[in-house]
């Protein structure tokens, strides 16, 4: 207890002495990685402790902090350790520090924390922190191109053919490969390299990256000289001079060897705007520097950021023979993997796209053909432009309902307060909004697109026919016509079983058309809400799907 307490008033004492509260930068405050034995150790960094490291009791300039961590033995008591922390920031992404280390100080009065690390020399082992869950960043130009390199592990220069950089589709990511050089003992290996730091030291340039799945690396490159030198581990120990490194490289830049054919362009009506997939998780842009459609997918986890996963070249367009239907064949990245694609792109309304993408394949002969478009292989996409304006919904009227087991009505009004949203009330009390994007007819069938006033991002499509005896409302994922069963899991409410008469909007608005070109509306679109007064309505309502089932009274 003694030697506790002597502890105690020795981080107090310093603590007062140095003048200071003892805390790290907010910016700090995470979980980062460091290269430990045959493994990747984690530190848990917070406002005043560092994991396995100890509790800040003191600091001063230049990113210096005195840590001591207590640990008790049975035979030997208390045992105070203090260490001398030096940190230097590269990057939001990476810290790096060197450490001296001190047990049971017999004195630890006056210059302490100086004195303490004046004992850090160049020879002192050189840490790297890299924050756990970075968001990965643009690479080095240099390095974000084609390129063939030769390679030395130590013993002996390997000049494989098949030893290449190959740039992403992300700019934060390029592919390495090495080739295979038995005579040297060198067995080839291939891995998407992520760039998540980089800097400039007096010595050069740096770049730590993500190897692989789950490895790391450091990197240290002179652009003059085309040389790089890379660690085989998470450290940056022992790169700084490229020749020495565990893995020198020197590279050039590939020859260019791409097919091309007459220009062709996209249809301006798609490259003027910004699109977005129902699920708001995918941006479709035009990027009028490269000439490329450019798909960026949101990445979400501990942080949350966008990366470019495709760019498409317009490589030859094909003549469809179908009014507002164009097909291309284009060039692709997709990630790190190249060749060709067909697209199909169908307006449906004015604001809304259907994309198909065919199976990638490695000649552009066949991109379009009937089994690379089959449903089993491409890829359909319901596109909304990013900008839209909300339009008028069809189906006004106010559909009063009853719930069985609560005292409160329950009432769902379309087109009523505002031509474009949907209200879902209960007692009189509006529980969720939602909003009209765009709607389209497609032969007896009407498709709207509907969002969440509160997350206009992220939509639905929705599905209804009118042309029989019941005219249902449902869910129809992607467009596709194959709306799921309402009574599914996605239900968040009890279904509601109850029958009322569908009443017009109070205020008297009414649908008007926004999408003469594309959408037809029938003289049945028109009456929907006369004849629905004389039917019996069903309505079963859940946090994704709006339910309108109405049967003819005899």
């Amino acid at each position: 207890m003694a030697a506790y307490l002597y502890g105690a008033v020795i981080c107090y004492l310093i603590t007062v002495a140095s003048g200071q509260v003892c805390s790290f930068p907010p910016n700090w405050r995470d979980t980062w990685l460091i290269n430990g034995f045959q493994s990747i150790l984690e530190y848990q960094v917070t406002s005043n402790t560092i994991t396995s490291k100890g509790t800040c009791q003191a600091s001063g300039g230049d990113n210096r902090y005195l840590l001591l961590s207590q640990s008790f033995d049975s035979n030997d008591g208390q045992t105070n350790c203090y260490r001398c922390l030096v940190f230097t920031v590269r990057h939001v992404n990476l810290l790096q520090f060197k450490e001296a280390i001190v047990c049971d100080p017999p004195n630890t009065d006056g210059d302490f924390l100086d004195s303490l690390c004046g004992r850090i020399h160049n020879s002192n082992i050189l840490n790297t922190l890299i924050r756990k869950h970075s968001v990965p960043v643009p690479c080095p130009k240099a390095l974000h191109s084609d390129l063939d390199f030769s390679y030395d592990r130590g013993d002996g220069t390997c000049t494989s053919e098949d030893s290449k950089i190959k740039k992403c589709a992300s700019e934060k990511s390029f592919h390495i490969q090495m080739g295979d050089c038995g005579s040297y003992g060198y067995s080839g290996e291939e891995a998407e390299v992520q760039c998540l730091a980089d800097w400039k030291s007096s010595l050069g340039y740096w770049l730590f990256v993500k190897y692989g799945e789950s490895d790391y690396r450091c990197m240290y490159y002179d652009i003059t000289a085309k040389t790089m030198g890379m660690s085989t581990d998470a450290s940056c120990i022992g790169i700084s001079i490229i020749y020495n490194a565990p893995l020198f490289i020197e590279w050039q830049e590939s020859p260019t060897s791409v097919q091309t054919v007459e220009p062709c362009s996209y249809d301006t009506f798609f490259t003027q705007r910004e699109w977005s997939d129902l699920e708001a998780s995918s941006i479709y842009r035009y990027d009028l520097s490269t000439n490329e459609l450019v798909v960026d997918k949101l990445v979400s986890g501990v942080v949350t950021y966008t990366e470019t996963v495709q760019r498409l070249t317009c490589f030859q367009k094909i003549y469809t023979g179908v009014e507002h239907k164009q097909q291309f064949v284009a060039q692709v990245l997709n990630k790190c993997e190249r060749g060709y694609q067909c697209l199909s792109f169908k307006r449906k309304s004015d604001t809304v796209i259907e994309l198909v993408m065919g199976a990638l394949t490695s000649s552009s002969a066949n991109a379009c053909s009937a089994r690379k478009m089959s449903s089993s292989l491409s890829q359909k996409r319901i596109l909304v432009d990013v900008n839209a304006d909300p339009v008028a919904c069809p189906l006004p009227g106010i559909y009063s309902v009853q719930q069985q087991s609560h005292a409160c009505s329950l009432t769902v009004e379309m087109g009523c307060s505002n031509p474009s949203e949907i209200e879902l009330k209960e007692c009189d009390m509006i529980k969720s909004t939602m909003q009209c994007l765009a709607s389209w007819s497609e032969g007896n069938t009407n498709k709207i697109i509907i969002s969440k006033k509160n997350h206009p991002k992220k939509s639905n499509c929705y599905s209804y026919k009118i042309n029989e005896p019941n005219t249902v409302l449902q869910l129809d994922e992607g467009c596709n016509n194959q709306a799921p069963n309402i009574l599914g899991s996605q239900l968040y409410y009890p279904p509601f079983k109850l029958h009322s008469v569908v009443e017009q909007c109070k205020n008297g608005l009414t649908v008007k058309s926004s999408d003469k070109n594309y959408q037809s509306q029938t003289s049945s679109d028109k009456n929907t809400g006369n004849r629905l007064q004389q039917n019996m309505v069903y309505l079963l309502v859940s946090a994704v799907t709006l339910t309108l089932i109405t049967t003819r009274l005899p």
